[in-house]
Order: C-alpha cells, then structure tokens, then sequence
C-alpha cells in the first residue's frame, strides 16, 4: 500500500481491524502510548468487541453524516419477543436469528434511538453546526493513511466530516458542551492531540494546509444542547507536541520490542496536584 493515501471509501470494520492497527498508529493507539507502552501493546494483541457506547456512537455518526444510510446500518432492537408457546421458536433461537439477519448494524434499543434522534436534532438545529456541515461539499469518514517523517511511523486517521475547503470536522457526544466545562474535558481526552494529528494528516494526504479543526459537540442527556469548536493555535500546538512526543515513545519500543508499564525499580512520590496545592497554600 502506497503511502501518503487518502481513502474516501474504505469500510468502518477495515478501518478497524486487527491489521491495520498492527501496522497503522491511530489517535486511539497514542492514547494507549499515553498511558504507557504496556498499555498500547494490550490494545494491540487483545481486540476487545464493540462496547455499547461505541455502537451508540456509530449509529449517531450514521444519523448525522450518512442519514441516507440508516436502515442499511441502524437496527432497533424489539421491545419484547414472544414466547416459544406463541411462536414456536424459543426467546434465544429468535435473538440470535436477528442478530444473524441483521449482522454487522448498529443494535440500539428503542430508549437509544429516540436520544440518537433527539441528539441528532439538535445538531440540525444549531445554526453553526448545520452551517459547517451542510453547506458546501464534504464527505463523511474519510481515511487518511500516511508516513509520519520525524519518526518513521506509519499512521491512520479517519475524518468524521472532511470538507472540500479544507475544513476537518469531528462530532463528539459529551456529558456537558458548556465551554467553561468542556474545555477541561477536551484535554482529558486529548482531543487536542486528535485535532493537531489529524491535521498533520490533511498536510501529509493532500499537501495543502488545511483550514481547520472543528468539534460538533453535543449533549447526551436532554435537552441535548450542543456547541461548536474551532481548535486554537495553543491548543494545536500542545496537541502536536503530545503526538509527537507519543510516536517517538512507540517508535522506540518497536525497535527495541520492550513495552514497559509503570517504573519498577524506584519509589514514586504521592503529591497534590497542583489544584490541591493551591487549595492547600490558600488555606
């Protein structure tokens, strides 16, 4: 596979299969790397399946990006099933049958889908939202794959929304898009190192500096209010220094083949953290 390639087509399930983590580093690996190499290596030869919060969140992708798409990839599971003395087929023969005929869709149950299409709503109706997403052309989950220059790494990324312009667009669902909140939640999932990674992804694919990075956020509980985002310099610069700081760290194990966890041959210090300390001096 040539490289830098950017593929607008390729399947959800390739994006994500045990393959292309192996050889591609994505924005999820660097955050196994974050945490340490132990970590990332665990991610690598331990594939976990589908979590609901990950189904949940296809199936809102799918109702935002692609709604064309949604009785292809959307199933609502019923609310009740019918007894083997009603049907003549037991409870667990009719689950997986469904399950069979419906394989590879989104399973949401009915109380998921009326919040994915409440939550849904609300980003149609958010002027900003609907302006970066519906006006002008763009394509949804669009794959970049490319060489990562400083350190030899081949990476993945895969654009929620990628505009013609330029514009790269990313939808997250979020306990709270409050700005004064959300700022704080954004650096604890590094969606800094998302944005600046993906942006370097842009660079490396097109060989045009792309015009930005927005976050579609919106609540998960009603009245599933949601915001819009325009990353930062700061924020970009931050995130990039993590990434690169986290390629670097995975490039030197790969050579090595050590993935080490936590220190081992020192006693580590417990202190405050720095919220707790300026508690502690004010007090």
């Amino acid at each position: 596979m040539t490289l830098p390639r950017l593929v607008p087509d390729m399947l959800n399930s390739e994006y994500h299969s045990t393959e292309m983590k192996k050889r591609f580093i994505s924005k999820s690996g660097l955050d196994e790397i974050a945490k340490s190499p132990a970590h990332f290596q665990w991610f690598i030869d331990n594939p976990t399946e589908e979590t609901p919060a990950l189904v949940f969140g296809r199936a809102f992708h799918t109702m935002i990006l692609e709604p064309e798409k949604i009785a292809e990839e959307i199933v609502i599971l019923p609310d009740a099933w019918p007894t083997k003395k009603e049907c003549g087929i037991s409870i667990e023969d009719q689950k997986e049958s469904f399950r069979i005929q419906h394989r590879g869709k989104a399973f949401l149950t009915a109380d998921m889908a009326e919040m994915a299409r409440g939550m849904a709503k609300s980003v149609e109706e958010h002027a900003a939202a609907r302006f970066i997403l519906r006006k002008g052309n763009g394509k949804p989950e669009v794959t970049a794959l490319w060489n990562d220059v400083d350190t030899g790494v081949d990476c993945r990324a895969r654009f929620d929304w990628l505009r013609e312009d330029g514009l790269i667009i990313d939808l997250k669902t979020t306990r709270c898009a409050k700005p004064e909140i959300f700022e704080k939640l954004a650096l604890e999932h590094r969606y800094h190192v998302q944005a600046a990674f993906y942006m370097e992804a842009y660079r490396r694919v097109t060989g045009q500096e792309p015009v930005g990075f927005a976050f579609v956020a919106v609540e998960k509980e009603p009245p599933y209010c949601a915001c819009v985002y325009v990353s930062q310099p700061d924020f970009l610069k931050l995130g990039r220094i993590e990434y690169l700081k986290n390629l670097t760290t995975y490039a030197e194990c790969r050579t090595s083949n050590e993935w080490p966890g936590y220190p081992e041959i020192s006693l580590v210090p417990l202190n405050l953290p720095a919220w707790a300390q300026k508690q502690l001096n004010a007090s």
